[in-house]
């Protein structure tokens, strides 16, 4: 009997420490200002660079990440009446872009505005490896603009970190 016990105990703490446990971490990025000079009615390709910062966590021990806020701040125009649509895409060299959020319809008379998060994202562990990350927003116009088009975005992630 005391065998038994003894192996059951064992057992217990081989699982017990075989479990990684984890934790939530949520980091912001700075403020990316994406601009386009000559902005015409249609699509129209912003973007800017974010130099990846986690916030002192070591990429190697996160587990999962995942997009959960984006916000953009209007520039240029100061309102977003003129805006119809707007998808945000992260890119990084070596690998694939993806898309992370999108806005249709865009709210007018805006000065900022918060997006729809898409559900399914990928690859977000090998962008936020890379030492630089682009942010791509795809501006649909209704009208061309007299002068540039800028805005600037903040994306928030939520990182599952092993301990």
């Amino acid at each position: 009997m005391k065998k038994l016990t003894y192996l059951s105990i064992c057992l217990l703490f081989l699982m017990m420490a075989s479990c990684d446990s984890t934790e939530m971490k949520t980091i912001r990025t700075a403020s990316v200002e994406m601009t386009e000079e000559y902005p015409m009615e249609g699509s129209n390709t912003l973007t800017g660079i974010w130099q990846v910062d986690l916030d002192g966590i070591t990429i190697d021990r996160v587990k999962s990440a995942k997009v959960t806020s984006i916000k953009v701040k209007m520039r240029e125009p100061a309102k977003s009446d003129l805006l119809e649509e707007i998808i945000m895409q992260l890119a990084a060299k070596d690998t694939d872009m993806q898309r992370v959020g999108v806005l249709n319809p865009v709210p007018p008379n805006q000065s900022a505005i918060d997006f729809s998060i898409a559900s399914k994202q990928n690859n977000l562990i090998d962008l936020l490896k890379q030492s630089e990350i682009t942010f791509v927003a795809d501006v649909n116009l209704q009208e061309d603009l007299p002068g540039e088009l800028s805005i600037v975005a903040e994306i928030e992630f939520e990182l599952e970190v092993k301990q």
